[in-house]
């Protein structure tokens, strides 16, 4: 919650998780920004080469070419893939560690609450912040190594060969692209509303489940079947709108970009 309300607060632990992570995954992290240097610099040298296919086979029709940058171009996606592969495989085995470290903590830390915690937050919502922040945790370690390794990398790597090749085209995009970066933030700022509100919702469907489990002989016994469905279609329709809301708006990125 913390994270959607004070973004302040969210960029402390956002940098307090990756510092963390970081020193216990170091060697593995950095196998996988090796991996990422490579798709980066594969990336931008397939857009290199672009050039030279579209001028030297198409323009000039130099049939000796075609098998040339044909050669190029199949060993460059080669080890595009290759790294892709591997940097995927290094990020989710850690991501899984990470979940299993946080789901550990995050359980010995609730044995050691007293019983008034528990009478204050429900045996469902205990249960989807466990699910939820450990995935969450992940989710925000991977984003943040892939951004500033592969993306970042392979974004430089594609600005050198803008400026190589077009240095006009380059100072165009330089002027559009804050626009663009602007309207995603504003996208961005509304997918982190409607998180909060899904998150929410979700951890009403778990509270609803465990309870109908918990209490199914008296829900027999006095007919509270339909009062029962009644509280987890609303729950559930509640997720459902806020999913199809942050599908929306991140749909919306792409188009913009």
């Amino acid at each position: 919650m913390r994270l959607a309300n004070d973004p302040s607060g969210a960029i402390a632990l956002i940098r307090r998780l990756v510092l963390e992570n970081a020193r216990i995954y170091a060697g593995r992290y950095a196998l996988a920004f090796t991996c990422m240097a490579l798709v980066a610099a594969t990336t931008a040298a397939s857009a290199w080469i672009m050039r030279d296919v579209i001028d030297r086979i198409f323009v000039a029709r130099d049939e000796r070419m075609v098998w040339i940058l044909a050669a190029f171009v199949m060993v460059i996606f080669l080890v595009k893939g290759a790294a892709s592969y591997g940097q995927d495989v290094i990020l989710n085995r850690i991501g899984n560690d990470v979940v299993a470290r946080s789901q550990t903590r995050l359980f010995t830390r609730l044995i050691e609450q007293g019983v008034d915690y528990f009478n204050r937050h429900s045996a469902g919502e205990l249960t989807a912040r466990i699910t939820h922040n450990a995935n969450a945790a992940r989710s925000v370690l991977s984003a943040v190594m892939v951004s500033f390794g592969r993306d970042l990398l392979t974004l430089i790597g594609l600005i050198i060969v803008m400026i190589a090749q077009d240095p006009l085209m380059f100072a165009i995009v330089l002027v559009i692209m804050p626009v663009s970066i602007y309207g995603v933030s504003l996208l961005i700022r509304r997918v982190r509303v409607q998180a909060e509100s899904e998150f929410l919702a979700f951890t009403r469907i778990v509270s609803a489940t465990q309870e109908m489990a918990r209490g199914i002989r008296t829900i027999k016994a006095f007919n509270l079947e339909g009062r029962m469905n009644a509280i987890a279609e609303k729950a559930i329709a509640s997720a459902r709108q806020r999913a199809n809301k942050i599908a929306t708006i991140n749909a919306r990125s792409s188009p913009l970009m």
